[in-house]
């Protein structure tokens, strides 16, 4: 909303398609332009013991992908 200047949906919209963040929960992210999703790293885990191990992860930012 501070970069469109205003609370109008299509306005915050258009703004939010080139939002980035440097660092989140799991590292970058991005918004896909023109799909109001984000790419972001992926993570597998195994949950053992109350414990989760990572047993792969992305090589980078995965695009979205609707279904």
């Amino acid at each position: 909303m501070k970069e469109a200047g205003t609370i109008d949906r299509d306005a915050v919209a258009a703004a939010l398609d080139h939002a980035k963040i440097a660092e989140g929960p799991g590292g970058p992210a991005e918004m896909a332009p023109g799909k109001r999703h984000c790419r972001m790293n992926m993570y597998i885990g195994v949950a053992k013991g109350g414990q989760y191990e990572i047993v792969a992860r992305s090589a980078g930012l995965v695009d979205p992908k609707e279904c």
